[in-house]
């Protein structure tokens, strides 16, 4: 059985003001912060006396991971970043509704329209599925990885892992500073538990 518990970052500006800004560093929110030391404070974290530890890189993981671990060592995923929207970063629904290129993307049934300077959905997931075999591939029998990271990234996982489960990709994603611990199981399966 190997476990892997991902945690999505604490809250943003970006998630305040309601921005796509995935591929925009930009860092915690004060209250991202706040939140993120009562829900440490609660123990709802996992800290397994044996794990290899990684965040996607960005300064909003890295700030989530410090608050959660400390200044504990780990590794960088980058393939686990969240989608790159070009240049939709840091603009609302709002901003963006009128734009024709904006209209295709959200349209766009197959997964294939690229955002402009940005990734396709259908470009977003095989990159994510490449990171979790990167993340899984050295895991033997009985290892823990805890991975920071972002509510797309987790969703894909979560869909592809568990998409029997018939639900939308949206409820999947994880409320900021929360997540899943996934058991990979080599004869019960996958299984999950929330954060």
């Amino acid at each position: 059985m190997k476990k892997i518990h991902f945690i999505r970052h604490g809250i943003t500006e970006g998630n305040l003001k309601r921005w796509h800004y995935d591929w925009a560093d930009i860092p915690l929110a004060p209250e991202g912060m706040e939140k993120l030391k009562r829900l440490r404070e609660e123990n709802i974290y996992p800290r397994p006396e044996k794990a290899t530890y990684y965040t996607s890189g960005m300064l909003r993981a890295e700030q989530t991971f410090e608050i959660i671990y400390g200044k504990r060592e780990h590794k960088v995923a980058e393939k686990m970043k969240e989608m790159n929207f070009g240049e939709f970063e840091k603009k609302t629904y709002e901003e963006l509704k009128e734009d024709p290129r904006y209209i295709e993307w959200m349209k766009d049934m197959t997964g294939a329209v690229s955002m402009p300077g940005g990734e396709s959905k259908n470009g977003f997931f095989l990159r994510i599925m490449e990171g979790l075999k990167e993340l899984t591939d050295g895991m033997a029998d009985g290892d823990e990885l805890i991975c920071v990271c972002h509510g797309g990234v987790i969703a894909c996982v979560m869909m592809d892992l568990f998409g029997s489960e018939m639900k939308e990709f949206p409820t999947w994603i994880p409320e900021p500073g929360r997540g899943y611990s996934v058991i990979l199981d080599a004869k019960e399966g996958a299984s999950y538990e929330d954060i």
